[in-house]
């Protein structure tokens, strides 16, 4: 089974429990995350999928379903809005956010990783995910700046 039928089946059977249908609005949504990259937003998706004569409604009720089947993650917040990334066959990251222009910078830190598994060893606290998101000013809109003020 490819990763695509396997996240199809996740989504399938997920639907059935809550007495929806997979329908082909459904089946776009999932096939436009699965194909994309990088971090997005309920609207951008919207956009993204008028073309394909998705509802924002469907849309905005189906990014949630998404994340309970393990194939999208809210990743973080900017300008109010949540943005999603896809996470099914990915690897884990954390990620830099710009509080200026909103780039998301993802990166993996082995040590971060190895002091979180001591932390919660130590807690005896049984982990089931986690994120880190710093929030700061890229080098590109920090240069910005200091031309600017020069």
């Amino acid at each position: 089974m490819s990763d695509k039928e396997a996240a199809v089946s996740v989504v399938r059977n997920r639907l059935r429990e809550k007495g929806m249908r997979f329908t082909p609005q459904r089946a776009a949504i999932l096939d436009a995350v699965l194909q994309g990259s990088g971090h997005f937003n309920a609207d951008e998706a919207v956009l993204q999928l008028r073309r394909k004569d998705v509802s924002r409604a469907t849309v905005y009720r189906m990014l949630p379903i998404l994340v309970e089947c393990g194939i999208l993650d809210r990743a973080f917040r900017h300008d109010g809005r949540q943005c999603y990334e896809r996470i099914y066959g990915g690897a884990h990251h954390d990620h830099l956010l710009c509080l200026q222009c909103g780039q998301a910078i993802e990166f993996r830190d082995d040590r971060i990783e190895t002091i979180q598994e001591s932390i919660c060893r130590t807690e005896k606290f049984q982990p089931s995910s986690h994120r880190l998101v710093i929030h700061g000013i890229c080098a590109r809109c920090t240069r910005k700046g200091k031309k600017k003020g020069s």
